[in-house]
């Protein structure tokens, strides 16, 4: 999740779920978020207005041990339930949602600090 102004009790930042635990810990700061996504008119226009940043990630370490190749598949299928989810959560509660797909795969892990084994599949803008 990355924060560009306080929501709530959180604070700008970037913020990783522990779906373990249930909880958010802020990483580190978000300034820059914008330049994580390959320029689009529409999105452009969207990424302005400084809404909330979802970015849906998948370590692929384990899924590749016992599938091998296909362990990436399972993870853009699982990707994918995570965004329909989103979608359907977003509708109940009347909050906009658009899905991006064009995000920078080389600056995008690094902003979030996600693992070497992990990815970003894709971001979903609030908002």
């Amino acid at each position: 999740l990355v924060l560009r102004r306080s929501v709530g009790e959180l604070s700008p930042g970037v913020w990783w779920l522990d779906p373990f635990a249930g909880t958010l810990h802020r990483l580190g700061e978000a300034d820059g978020a914008e330049a994580m996504f390959i320029a689009e008119p529409g999105c452009d226009k969207l990424l302005e207005r400084g809404s909330p940043l979802i970015f849906i990630s998948a370590d692929i370490s384990g899924p590749a041990r016992k599938y091998g190749a296909r362990g990436y598949r399972y993870a853009l299928i699982e990707s994918g339930a995570a965004m329909q989810s989103a979608y359907l959560a977003a509708t109940e509660l009347d909050v906009p949602l658009r899905a991006i797909g064009g995000i920078d795969d080389g600056r995008v892990p690094e902003f979030l600090g996600l693992p070497d084994s992990a990815v970003a599949l894709l971001a979903l803008i609030l908002g």
